[in-house]
């Protein structure tokens, strides 16, 4: 088995999973959009407030969350029952291309996310007239609101920077996250817990920008966690970088009890 067919192997596995978590947040968004949007009136505002007063960002980063619990379930489920994990560990496969093989079904996951909310935004601004009363058509109101909609909502806005480290961002959130929870139940599976506590550090870390939308360049930026040089090397080279190595050493020496 090539690391091609390890990762499409333990993509379905997790997709098993994931697919109910992807059909939770289609519902839950639509269903809140449906009742919450209807309140507000349109002659005054834009799209953007009846997403976020809709709370669908909320539903997004909590389905943010629980793919990434899903990774660490479908990752321990190759330690629990028959324990496949040391068949895995066995393959001739290079440990690097193992461990890429597990982190990614998650990145792929994430995308797909990222690619609903998307489509769901486009999708409740076609349904967006219908919330207009008689003193608002579909003329007089912005005739490009599902793009700024998009651009203006934080979770998408990721996709639109403004600048190259802004750019950064989406893979940052991609990538690191699921290196991170791949990290955290290797080395749990290595009886290594303490790297629980610096996983958690790095997880705040990860959460503080997905949660906000950083300020433009000429503004101030007061936060550690701003991207300026130091921190994209701390947040995207040697923090993921430590990680994958620690991994590398777990995989290459088949340390896992």
């Amino acid at each position: 088995m090539n690391s091609y067919k390890l990762m499409n192997f333990i993509f379905k596995r997790m997709i098993r999973i994931t697919v109910w978590i992807f059909l939770f947040f289609v519902l839950a968004e639509y269903i809140s959009f449906k009742t919450n949007a209807a309140k507000i009136n349109y002659y005054y505002n834009r799209f953007e407030l009846a997403l976020y007063q809709s709370h669908i960002n909320t539903f997004f980063y909590i389905t943010f969350l629980l793919i990434l619990v899903a990774f660490g379930v479908t990752i321990i489920s190759f330690y629990m029952g028959n324990k496949s994990i040391y068949s895995v560990l066995s393959l001739p496969i290079h440990p690097f291309n193992i461990i890429f093989s597990f982190i990614v079904p998650c990145v792929i996951n994430l995308v797909i996310l990222f690619s609903l909310q998307i489509l769901l935004i486009i999708y409740f601004g076609q349904m967006l007239p219908s919330f207009f009363n008689s003193s608002i058509t579909i003329d007089t109101f912005m005739n490009n609101y599902i793009l700024m909609g998009v651009i203006r909502f934080t979770p998408t806005s990721f996709l639109f920077p403004l600048n190259i480290k802004e750019g950064l961002k989406p893979l940052y959130l991609l990538i690191t996250p699921s290196i991170a929870v791949a990290y955290g139940v290797f080395m749990s599976m290595h009886r290594k817990y303490v790297s629980l506590f610096f996983l958690a550090i790095y997880f705040y870390s990860c959460l503080y920008i997905l949660a906000s939308r950083f300020e433009s360049s000429g503004s101030a930026a007061t936060s550690f966690f701003n991207f300026s040089f130091l921190s994209v090397l701390w947040n995207f080279l040697i923090i993921p970088g430590f990680m994958y190595f620690r991994m590398l050493i777990v995989v290459k020496g088949r340390s896992i009890v």
